[in-house]
């Protein structure tokens, strides 16, 4: 069996999450893709608009498995420690991780006994191939900053520069 992918990232700046959940979220979150299953660990403020927005099949409440963890305990538990619950809850003692992988994080969770490899190449290679609708983006994008660069032109060629320069 293929190992599975995690990353830990905000999508918002991460085009490997975004293209694996369809969501939009400014602030990092877990992702974890497993063959067919793809599970999310969000903050409670992003529950509601991922479960909404993401193509997902399973989105999972930081807090909950927070407090899962934290158990009877006084002190909650580290965010090492809600993060290594999340993979090991699906099976995942091992993942493979994009290049740019925080490795502050890499080894915290070896320590929790999760090893985590980075992707041989790209780590969603499928993303080098464009769908057909992919493609019609593509191009209706390319013509709408054409017809943005063609006007900046023409206000550009009608403008004057005057003697004071402006």
């Amino acid at each position: 069996m293929k190992s599975p992918k995690f990353a830990y990232a905000a999508s918002e700046h991460n085009a490997d999450i975004l293209y694996l959940t369809g969501f939009h979220a400014p602030d990092a979150f877990a992702v974890l893709e497993s063959g067919e299953n793809l599970s999310l660990l969000l903050s409670d403020l992003e529950i509601d608009r991922a479960r909404s927005q993401a193509k997902t099949a399973e989105i999972v409440s930081y807090s909950s498995l927070e407090k899962e963890v934290q158990g009877k305990k006084s002190r909650r538990p580290s965010q090492i420690k809600v993060l290594a619950a999340f993979l090991r809850q699906r099976k995942a003692k091992k993942a493979i991780v994009p290049s740019d992988f925080p490795l502050g994080l890499t080894k915290a969770l070896r320590k929790e006994g999760i090893r985590l490899r980075p992707a041989k190449g790209l780590f969603l290679p499928e993303r080098e191939i464009k769908t057909p609708a992919e493609l019609r983006a593509l191009q209706a994008a390319t013509k709408i900053a054409e017809a943005g660069m063609t006007r900046a032109f023409e206000v550009l060629a009608a403008s004057k520069i005057r003697k004071d320069r402006k």
